[in-house]
């Protein structure tokens, strides 16, 4: 039944696109995929670790974060169900992570496979293909990040998030996974200012939210 439950994830995943659940049934054993839930802010691996297996998220989120000496916290990634995380560490030459990958909104569910099997099993051409578009997928999120950074003024890079999650879910009601604390290290800027933006927002009647659940209202 668990094996089942797997097999559906990971065939709605990027890496595992163009294969039907059948496929993935016949190499589960050959891949050897592996399941761990993790209670909230749980870490999964630390900056430094060396990472070898990527993970297809099952349930919760989960966030890359960049730990200063200071203290500061920059949150450089957010991954949702059904998202591939740590893959770029694995494919890279040392495996090193340059971030911490932290539990959130758990509890977290991560199915991971060790990369070397698939680039030994009997489909290794077609993963090989997935991974290209995976990490290509991987950089393009990376530059949406940095757009979003490049933009001075608070509620223009809140709205450019917001129009990111609703272009992303299809939906104008969506969840962020992050409290005000989180989502102020994730936009870089203070958590009062977010506070006090948000609200002015709300009250010009741009958006509506509860919590970490936001609806856009000009949709």
């Amino acid at each position: 039944m668990e094996e089942k439950k797997y097999v559906s994830l990971l065939s709605g995943s990027m890496l595992f696109r163009g294969f039907t659940e059948k496929e993935i049934r016949e190499i589960y054993d050959d891949i050897m995929p592996h399941a761990r839930t993790y209670k909230e802010d749980e870490v999964l691996y630390f900056e430094g670790d060396v990472i070898r297996r990527f993970g297809v998220l099952f349930s919760g989120s989960v966030r890359a974060e960049k730990v200063y000496e200071d203290g500061t916290i920059h949150i450089l990634n957010v991954f949702y169900p059904g998202e591939t995380i740590c893959l770029e560490e694995a494919a890279s030459a040392t495996g090193l992570s340059p971030v911490n990958y932290v539990a959130a909104g758990g509890p977290v569910t991560v199915v991971s496979v060790e990369l070397s099997l698939l680039r030994e099993c009997r489909h290794a051409e077609r993963f090989t293909d997935n991974i290209i578009k995976t990490l290509a997928s991987d950089s393009i999120r990376r530059l949406y990040k940095a757009e979003m950074l490049a933009i001075r003024g608070l509620r223009e890079r809140i709205m450019t998030y917001f129009e990111r999650m609703y272009t992303k879910t299809g939906q104008k009601t969506f969840g962020i996974n992050m409290d005000r604390e989180r989502f102020a290290q994730y936009l870089c800027v203070n958590r009062s200012a977010l506070s006090n933006e948000l609200s002015k927002m709300k009250q010009d009647g741009l958006i509506d939210y509860k919590k970490g659940t936001f609806t856009l209202l000009n949709k």
